[in-house]
């Protein structure tokens, strides 16, 4: 039965153009085509990635600092006090911190 599937998936001769067998096939097909679009920039670089580097560092750090103050006890923490050399900055104004409260989570939690 599976051989007999497959057979009819791969096979065009089958495949009529308004069965599930044919979208199937042209949304792997479109989807495919849409991730190679997307990634194009990635795939033409001429670097292994094109990322900043400095995101690295930057998101762990608020991330800390985020942890820290809840353990502060402030509840929506919105300013970072350690960005830009001690001034700080209102970091939490304008990013979500869902990402940074599941952080602070997972850093609470004991390692077993």
């Amino acid at each position: 039965m599976f051989r007999e599937r497959t057979a009819m998936l791969f096979n065009r001769q089958y495949i009529r153009k308004d069965s599930p067998e044919a979208f199937n096939r042209f949304s792997i097909v479109f989807l495919f085509l849409l991730s190679l679009l997307l990634m194009l920039k990635q795939l033409a670089s001429s670097s292994y990635f094109t990322v900043n580097i400095e995101a690295a560092f930057v998101y762990p750090s608020w991330a800390w600092q985020f942890k820290e103050a809840l353990r502060e006890g402030i509840i929506y923490p919105r300013w970072t006090p350690l960005n830009f050399w001690g001034y700080g900055s209102p970091t939490f104004l304008l990013y979500p911190p869902l990402a940074y409260y599941l952080v602070a989570l997972f850093n609470a939690l004991p390692i077993l």
